[in-house]
Protein backbone atom coordinates (compact mmCIF):
# COMPACT_ATOMS: atom_id res chain seq x y z
CA UNK A 1 0.00 0.00 0.00
CA UNK A 2 1.50 3.33 -1.13
CA UNK A 3 -1.19 5.91 -0.28
CA UNK A 4 -3.71 6.49 2.52
CA UNK A 5 -6.52 9.05 2.57
CA UNK A 6 -8.61 9.46 5.73
CA UNK A 7 -11.73 11.63 5.75
CA UNK A 8 -13.77 10.70 8.84
CA UNK A 9 -12.18 8.06 11.07
CA UNK A 10 -14.17 6.79 14.04
CA UNK A 11 -13.57 8.86 17.15
CA UNK A 12 -10.99 11.07 15.50
CA UNK A 13 -8.14 8.80 16.63
CA UNK A 14 -5.61 7.83 13.96
CA UNK A 15 -2.74 5.39 14.43
CA UNK A 16 -0.71 4.63 11.30
CA UNK A 17 2.36 2.39 11.31
CA UNK A 18 3.76 1.26 8.00
CA UNK A 19 7.17 0.42 6.57
CA UNK A 20 6.13 1.07 2.94
CA UNK A 21 3.56 3.89 3.02
CA UNK A 22 4.52 6.86 0.78
CA UNK A 23 1.62 9.36 1.06
CA UNK A 24 -0.93 10.25 3.75
CA UNK A 25 -3.81 12.74 3.50
CA UNK A 26 -5.94 13.66 6.52
CA UNK A 27 -8.94 15.74 5.47
CA UNK A 28 -11.98 17.45 7.04
CA UNK A 29 -12.52 15.84 10.42
CA UNK A 30 -11.91 16.57 14.11
CA UNK A 31 -8.61 14.94 14.94
CA UNK A 32 -8.20 14.05 18.61
CA UNK A 33 -5.08 11.92 18.53
CA UNK A 34 -2.57 11.09 15.81
CA UNK A 35 0.37 8.73 15.65
CA UNK A 36 2.32 8.18 12.46
CA UNK A 37 5.36 5.94 12.23
CA UNK A 38 6.22 5.63 8.56
CA UNK A 39 9.95 5.44 7.71
CA UNK A 40 9.34 5.54 3.92
CA UNK A 41 6.73 8.33 3.92
CA UNK A 42 7.37 11.11 1.35
CA UNK A 43 4.25 13.30 1.54
CA UNK A 44 1.92 14.22 4.43
CA UNK A 45 -1.10 16.53 4.18
CA UNK A 46 -3.11 17.60 7.22
CA UNK A 47 -6.30 19.58 6.62
CA UNK A 48 -8.23 18.85 9.80
CA UNK A 49 -9.55 20.58 12.86
CA UNK A 50 -7.39 19.55 15.79
CA UNK A 51 -9.56 18.72 18.78
CA UNK A 52 -6.54 18.34 21.06
CA UNK A 53 -6.36 18.72 24.80
CA UNK A 54 -3.84 21.57 24.95
CA UNK A 55 -3.40 20.99 28.71
CA UNK A 56 -2.24 17.42 28.28
CA UNK A 57 1.35 16.61 29.27
CA UNK A 58 1.70 14.26 26.29
CA UNK A 59 1.70 15.38 22.62
CA UNK A 60 -1.58 14.52 20.91
CA UNK A 61 0.19 14.17 17.56
CA UNK A 62 3.46 12.30 17.12
CA UNK A 63 4.99 12.14 13.64
CA UNK A 64 7.98 9.94 12.84
CA UNK A 65 8.73 10.14 9.10
CA UNK A 66 12.49 10.59 8.58
CA UNK A 67 12.26 10.44 4.75
CA UNK A 68 9.46 13.03 4.46
CA UNK A 69 9.93 15.48 1.56
CA UNK A 70 6.67 17.46 1.49
CA UNK A 71 4.59 18.51 4.51
CA UNK A 72 1.32 20.42 4.63
CA UNK A 73 0.31 21.16 8.22
CA UNK A 74 -2.54 23.59 8.81
CA UNK A 75 -3.14 23.42 12.55
CA UNK A 76 -0.13 23.72 14.86
CA UNK A 77 -0.68 23.99 18.60
CA UNK A 78 2.89 24.05 19.83
CA UNK A 79 5.43 21.37 20.79
CA UNK A 80 3.35 20.20 23.73
CA UNK A 81 0.60 19.14 21.33
CA UNK A 82 2.46 18.25 18.12
CA UNK A 83 5.79 16.48 18.02
CA UNK A 84 7.78 16.07 14.80
CA UNK A 85 10.80 13.78 14.86
CA UNK A 86 13.81 14.83 12.77
CA UNK A 87 13.05 15.18 9.05
CA UNK A 88 16.42 15.77 7.41
CA UNK A 89 15.03 15.50 3.85
CA UNK A 90 12.08 17.86 4.24
CA UNK A 91 12.12 20.24 1.26
CA UNK A 92 8.59 21.61 0.86
CA UNK A 93 6.57 23.04 3.73
CA UNK A 94 3.05 24.47 3.47
CA UNK A 95 2.49 26.19 6.81
CA UNK A 96 -1.20 27.09 6.42
CA UNK A 97 -2.90 30.43 7.01
CA UNK A 98 -1.10 32.95 9.18
CA UNK A 99 -3.29 35.76 10.62
CA UNK A 100 -1.44 39.08 10.72
CA UNK A 101 -3.77 40.46 13.42
CA UNK A 102 -5.63 37.61 15.18
CA UNK A 103 -8.46 38.15 17.64
CA UNK A 104 -6.36 36.58 20.36
CA UNK A 105 -2.63 35.77 20.53
CA UNK A 106 -3.45 32.86 22.83
CA UNK A 107 -5.57 30.91 20.39
CA UNK A 108 -4.51 27.23 20.42
CA UNK A 109 -3.56 27.38 16.72
CA UNK A 110 -0.18 29.10 16.43
CA UNK A 111 1.09 28.70 12.86
CA UNK A 112 4.23 30.73 13.54
CA UNK A 113 5.35 27.98 15.91
CA UNK A 114 5.42 25.44 13.08
CA UNK A 115 8.08 27.52 11.32
CA UNK A 116 10.36 27.11 14.34
CA UNK A 117 10.40 23.32 13.96
CA UNK A 118 12.67 23.26 10.90
CA UNK A 119 16.07 24.75 10.10
CA UNK A 120 16.34 24.33 6.31
CA UNK A 121 13.57 24.20 3.70
CA UNK A 122 13.88 24.41 -0.08
CA UNK A 123 10.41 25.93 -0.53
CA UNK A 124 8.21 27.52 2.14
CA UNK A 125 4.60 28.40 1.38
CA UNK A 126 2.05 30.12 3.61
CA UNK A 127 -0.89 32.50 3.37
CA UNK A 128 -0.88 35.85 5.17
CA UNK A 129 -4.47 36.69 6.16
CA UNK A 130 -5.99 40.01 7.24
CA UNK A 131 -9.44 40.50 8.71
CA UNK A 132 -11.60 43.35 7.46
CA UNK A 133 -11.68 45.01 10.88
CA UNK A 134 -8.37 44.53 12.63
CA UNK A 135 -8.92 47.46 15.03
CA UNK A 136 -6.21 47.19 17.68
CA UNK A 137 -5.83 43.43 17.63
CA UNK A 138 -2.25 42.26 18.36
CA UNK A 139 0.28 42.09 15.55
CA UNK A 140 1.28 38.42 15.24
CA UNK A 141 4.02 38.74 12.64
CA UNK A 142 6.39 40.28 15.18
CA UNK A 143 5.93 37.11 17.26
CA UNK A 144 7.73 35.22 14.47
CA UNK A 145 11.36 35.42 15.66
CA UNK A 146 12.84 33.49 12.75
CA UNK A 147 12.11 31.50 9.59
CA UNK A 148 13.83 28.40 8.27
CA UNK A 149 16.64 28.94 5.79
CA UNK A 150 14.71 28.91 2.49
CA UNK A 151 15.59 29.11 -1.21
CA UNK A 152 12.07 29.61 -2.56
CA UNK A 153 9.44 31.59 -0.66
CA UNK A 154 5.83 31.51 -1.83
CA UNK A 155 3.46 33.97 -0.11
CA UNK A 156 -0.26 34.28 -0.68
CA UNK A 157 -1.67 37.60 0.60
CA UNK A 158 -5.34 38.03 1.54
CA UNK A 159 -5.20 41.72 2.44
CA UNK A 160 -8.90 42.67 2.24
CA UNK A 161 -7.95 46.25 1.42
CA UNK A 162 -5.30 46.60 4.14
CA UNK A 163 -1.67 47.59 3.74
CA UNK A 164 0.56 44.52 3.94
CA UNK A 165 3.99 46.13 3.44
CA UNK A 166 4.98 46.03 7.11
CA UNK A 167 4.21 42.31 7.43
CA UNK A 168 6.00 41.27 4.24
CA UNK A 169 9.00 43.42 5.16
CA UNK A 170 9.28 41.58 8.48
CA UNK A 171 9.01 38.19 6.75
CA UNK A 172 11.65 39.02 4.13
CA UNK A 173 13.98 40.44 6.76
CA UNK A 174 14.16 36.94 8.24
CA UNK A 175 15.03 35.16 4.98
CA UNK A 176 17.46 37.44 3.17
CA UNK A 177 19.09 34.48 1.37
CA UNK A 178 15.93 33.67 -0.58
CA UNK A 179 16.57 33.18 -4.31
CA UNK A 180 13.04 33.16 -5.65
CA UNK A 181 9.90 34.87 -4.37
CA UNK A 182 6.40 34.01 -5.53
CA UNK A 183 3.91 36.63 -4.37
CA UNK A 184 0.18 36.12 -4.95
CA UNK A 185 -2.47 38.76 -4.26
CA UNK A 186 -5.57 36.72 -3.52
CA UNK A 187 -8.59 38.85 -4.44
CA UNK A 188 -11.75 37.30 -5.91
CA UNK A 189 -14.20 39.25 -8.06
CA UNK A 190 -16.68 39.19 -5.16
CA UNK A 191 -14.06 40.64 -2.80
CA UNK A 192 -13.32 43.42 -5.28
CA UNK A 193 -16.96 44.46 -5.23
CA UNK A 194 -16.99 44.53 -1.41
CA UNK A 195 -13.50 45.98 -0.88
CA UNK A 196 -13.26 49.31 0.87
CA UNK A 197 -10.29 51.34 2.08
CA UNK A 198 -8.86 51.13 5.58
CA UNK A 199 -10.66 53.11 8.26
CA UNK A 200 -8.88 56.17 9.61
CA UNK A 201 -6.15 55.20 12.06
CA UNK A 202 -5.96 51.56 10.93
CA UNK A 203 -2.91 49.81 12.37
CA UNK A 204 -2.24 47.67 9.28
CA UNK A 205 0.62 49.92 8.14
CA UNK A 206 2.48 49.69 11.44
CA UNK A 207 5.36 49.69 12.01
CA UNK A 208 6.12 52.04 9.09
CA UNK A 209 9.88 51.33 8.89
CA UNK A 210 9.41 49.20 5.73
CA UNK A 211 8.96 52.44 3.75
CA UNK A 212 12.40 53.82 4.61
CA UNK A 213 14.60 51.05 5.98
CA UNK A 214 16.94 49.32 3.54
CA UNK A 215 16.94 45.55 3.14
CA UNK A 216 19.59 43.55 1.29
CA UNK A 217 18.04 40.73 -0.78
CA UNK A 218 21.21 40.20 -2.81
CA UNK A 219 20.43 36.53 -3.60
CA UNK A 220 16.94 37.21 -4.96
CA UNK A 221 17.05 37.00 -8.76
CA UNK A 222 13.55 35.77 -9.65
CA UNK A 223 10.17 37.21 -8.64
CA UNK A 224 6.72 35.99 -9.70
CA UNK A 225 3.67 38.14 -8.96
CA UNK A 226 0.13 36.91 -9.58
CA UNK A 227 -3.18 38.71 -9.15
CA UNK A 228 -1.53 42.09 -9.91
CA UNK A 229 -4.09 44.93 -10.06
CA UNK A 230 -1.73 47.85 -9.65
CA UNK A 231 -3.57 48.97 -6.51
CA UNK A 232 -1.78 51.70 -4.56
CA UNK A 233 -0.71 49.34 -1.77
CA UNK A 234 0.56 46.76 -4.26
CA UNK A 235 2.61 49.32 -6.18
CA UNK A 236 4.08 50.80 -3.00
CA UNK A 237 5.31 47.44 -1.77
CA UNK A 238 6.59 46.12 -5.11
CA UNK A 239 8.56 49.31 -5.72
CA UNK A 240 10.32 48.83 -2.38
CA UNK A 241 10.81 45.12 -3.10
CA UNK A 242 12.56 45.85 -6.40
CA UNK A 243 14.87 48.32 -4.67
CA UNK A 244 15.88 45.63 -2.13
CA UNK A 245 16.47 42.95 -4.78
CA UNK A 246 19.74 44.30 -6.17
CA UNK A 247 20.51 41.14 -8.20
CA UNK A 248 17.05 40.79 -9.75
CA UNK A 249 17.17 39.25 -13.23
CA UNK A 250 13.70 37.82 -13.94
CA UNK A 251 10.19 39.07 -13.16
CA UNK A 252 6.93 37.48 -14.24
CA UNK A 253 3.71 39.36 -13.57
CA UNK A 254 0.27 37.83 -14.10
CA UNK A 255 -2.53 40.39 -13.96
CA UNK A 256 -5.71 39.89 -11.97
CA UNK A 257 -8.50 38.50 -14.12
CA UNK A 258 -10.26 41.89 -14.00
CA UNK A 259 -7.34 43.62 -15.79
CA UNK A 260 -7.37 43.76 -19.60
CA UNK A 261 -6.38 45.92 -22.59
CA UNK A 262 -5.27 49.49 -22.02
CA UNK A 263 -5.32 49.13 -18.23
CA UNK A 264 -2.85 46.28 -18.50
CA UNK A 265 -0.61 48.41 -20.71
CA UNK A 266 -0.67 51.24 -18.15
CA UNK A 267 0.24 48.82 -15.37
CA UNK A 268 3.14 47.50 -17.44
CA UNK A 269 4.54 51.00 -17.68
CA UNK A 270 4.05 51.60 -13.96
CA UNK A 271 6.05 48.54 -13.00
CA UNK A 272 8.74 49.12 -15.63
CA UNK A 273 9.24 52.66 -14.30
CA UNK A 274 10.99 51.28 -11.20
CA UNK A 275 12.47 48.08 -12.69
CA UNK A 276 16.21 47.69 -13.18
CA UNK A 277 17.38 47.96 -16.80
CA UNK A 278 19.03 44.51 -16.66
CA UNK A 279 15.80 42.78 -15.57
CA UNK A 280 13.81 40.64 -17.98
CA UNK A 281 10.11 41.27 -17.30
CA UNK A 282 7.20 39.21 -18.60
CA UNK A 283 3.57 40.30 -18.29
CA UNK A 284 0.73 37.84 -18.62
CA UNK A 285 -3.06 37.99 -18.55
CA UNK A 286 -5.32 35.00 -18.02
CA UNK A 287 -5.40 34.73 -21.79
CA UNK A 288 -1.63 34.20 -22.02
CA UNK A 289 1.48 36.27 -22.71
CA UNK A 290 0.74 40.02 -22.90
CA UNK A 291 4.22 41.56 -23.19
CA UNK A 292 7.84 40.65 -22.61
CA UNK A 293 10.47 43.31 -21.99
CA UNK A 294 14.06 42.09 -22.20
CA UNK A 295 16.41 44.34 -20.29
CA UNK A 296 19.56 42.61 -21.58
CA UNK A 297 20.61 39.57 -23.56
CA UNK A 298 21.50 37.89 -20.28
CA UNK A 299 17.81 37.59 -19.43
CA UNK A 300 17.16 35.39 -22.45
CA UNK A 301 19.65 32.84 -21.22
CA UNK A 302 18.25 32.52 -17.70
CA UNK A 303 16.68 29.14 -17.04
CA UNK A 304 13.54 28.82 -14.95
CA UNK A 305 15.02 26.03 -12.87
CA UNK A 306 13.84 27.46 -9.56
CA UNK A 307 10.31 27.67 -10.95
CA UNK A 308 10.20 23.91 -10.80
CA UNK A 309 10.20 24.08 -7.02
CA UNK A 310 7.04 26.20 -6.93
CA UNK A 311 5.37 24.03 -9.60
CA UNK A 312 6.26 20.86 -7.73
CA UNK A 313 5.03 22.29 -4.46
CA UNK A 314 1.62 23.26 -5.82
CA UNK A 315 1.23 19.91 -7.58
CA UNK A 316 1.86 18.00 -4.38
CA UNK A 317 0.04 20.13 -1.80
Amino acid sequence: MDNVGLHNPSGGIVNIRSESLLQIELTDFALKQLTIVAPALKLLKERCYMDFDVNSSEPAAKISAPQLISLEWNYYCGPRSVQFDKMANLSFLYAGRLPAHPFNLYLPHNPTGLLHCFEHIVCLYFTLVYRKDIANHPYLIEEMPRLPHVMLLSLNVEAKGHSFGASLFHVLRMCTNVRKLALAFDVSTEQLEEETGCPSGCVCDQPPNWKTEELQLSCLWNIEITGWRGAEKEVAFVERLFSWATALKEVRVTFHQSITGSIAEDLCQTLLSFSRPETCTEFRTHGGLFKKVVGSSLCLALAGSLSLGIIWLHSTL
